[in-house]
């Protein structure tokens, strides 16, 4: 898989001792760490069929939140999805070594 963070669909992966917290904050569409690592799995197959590529952007709760107040942006999906791309894209820039 092609690990490009510029042109891959980005998936965020938080520690499973976050799952609590982030089913209270975030979402209760999945009722366990496992389920939600199945989700993760079925974007990441979704996304090869479609010819594109996935990567699973590791970042906890705590991480999240800080950068959502740092962007200024509310707690949305969207809102967040822009975070896990900008953080994604971040790291990827910050490993350029020229």
């Amino acid at each position: 898989m092609n690990n490009d963070v510029l042109d891959a669909l980005t998936l965020w992966e938080f520690p499973p001792e976050d799952f609590s917290r982030w089913r209270r904050e975030f979402s209760d569409a999945v009722d366990s760490y496992e389920e939600y690592q199945r989700w993760l799995s079925d974007r990441e197959r979704l996304a090869e069929r479609m010819g594109a590529s996935a990567v699973r952007v590791q970042l906890t709760i705590e991480e999240m939140l800080a950068e959502l107040a740092v962007q200024g942006a509310r707690n949305t999906s969207e809102s967040r999805a822009a975070i896990i791309g900008l953080v994604a894209a971040r790291r990827r820039m910050s490993g350029i070594s020229k």
